[in-house]
């Protein structure tokens, strides 16, 4: 059952729209969950064909996504929806011991609890601060038709800073792996970003050696599977990012979303969308209308100090995924790709 995006839906027509991978499916009011029928809704749907036409059916919204708060939280969990919970499980971090709450819903045994808690704790060993709270949220979907069932979701208050991340696997120990990496890559990026703000305004690290000659730092994004832009831009105001590498789910492409002076974004796919979904986002969003420039690594790179810019989004000429070189606040450059 693949993933989608609401289009639009006309409630008097009882009709609307999904589309995926730049495709287009018609879908008929009965066929689509009342809670789905809004445009924006990331849900899962099957296909149909009928007299030689693709058509959306059996339109579920998907449960537990990443929401932007002025869409009136589509796609989060109701009221108790993770299940069984009520137990408590310690964890150390490296400033000390923190209670975790775990809930869990579906077929949930008590070694995958442990498994994924033994992971989220290996990541959050590296933390020096204080951990004020924590739960662990572990769901094994029943579905046999959803490829990824497992889903997993953690959220730790650092010091008053609270840190959330989500994944998705085929089984509970995989979701629970990527769920350390995530963790991980969160904390990487919170201290980056913590770092960076104890420059003065207006100062720009020193770019120091030429960049031939500065060590380059290898990411791969944190963003597990295909979402939308108001998911991505979720992620950015949780961890404060001025940029997000991520695929979209809509176009298939790998794009990037980017916060402008305004407080608007900017969202740029390495191919075109030709369906305008901008009604269907809930931030403000311009759409760019170039593709970014197609370049090796090391082309990009020389870039940032030639046209004095802080990170530059392009196609990897040659893997052709989506790449972004950034400088990074201790002058090094760094390298966010695709996985």
């Amino acid at each position: 059952m693949p993933d989608g995006v609401v289009q639009w839906f006309d409630p008097k027509r009882g009709e609307g729209a999904v589309v995926r991978g730049g495709h287009v499916f018609a879908a008929a009011g009965a066929d689509v969950e009342p809670v789905a029928r809004r445009s924006g809704a990331h849900v899962h749907f099957d296909i149909r064909r009928e007299a030689g036409t693709e058509r959306a059916v059996s339109v579920r919204l998907r449960r537990g996504r990443r929401a932007y708060t002025r869409q009136g939280r589509f796609g989060s969990p109701g009221p108790e929806e993770a299940g069984n919970g009520g137990r408590t499980q310690e964890v150390h971090g490296g400033a000390g011991p923190l209670d975790m709450e775990i809930l869990t819903r579906g077929e949930v045994g008590d070694a995958e609890v442990a498994y994924a808690l033994e992971r989220v704790g290996s990541a959050l060993r590296r933390v020096d601060e204080p951990l004020l709270f924590g739960r662990l949220k572990l769901e094994l979907a029943p579905d046999p038709a959803r490829p990824r069932p497992a889903l997993l979701q953690v959220t730790v208050d650092v010091n008053g800073e609270v840190l959330r991340a989500h994944v998705d696997g085929h089984d509970l120990r995989e979701a629970a792996d990527l769920l350390e990496r995530r963790v991980r890559d969160k904390l990487e990026h919170r201290a980056q970003h913590r770092k960076a703000l104890r420059t003065a305004p207006g100062e720009r690290p020193a770019a120091g050696p030429a960049a031939e000659q500065r060590p380059l730092h290898r990411h791969t994004t944190f963003a597990v599977g295909a979402i939308t832009p108001d998911e991505a831009a979720f992620d950015m105001d949780q961890l404060g990012y001025e940029f997000h590498l991520y695929r979209d789910l809509a176009s298939g492409h790998d794009a990037l979303l980017e916060r402008l002076p305004d407080g608007s974004r900017r969202l740029t796919r390495l191919g075109p969308l030709e369906v305008d979904l901008r009604a269907a986002v809930s931030v403000d969003l311009v759409v760019a209308p170039e593709r970014p420039p197609v370049l090796e690594v090391e082309e990009a790179v020389r870039a940032l100090d030639e046209l004095g810019i802080r990170y530059l989004f392009f196609e990897d000429a040659g893997t052709g995924r989506g790449c972004v070189a950034y400088r990074r606040s201790d002058g090094d450059d760094g390298l966010v790709t695709m996985p």
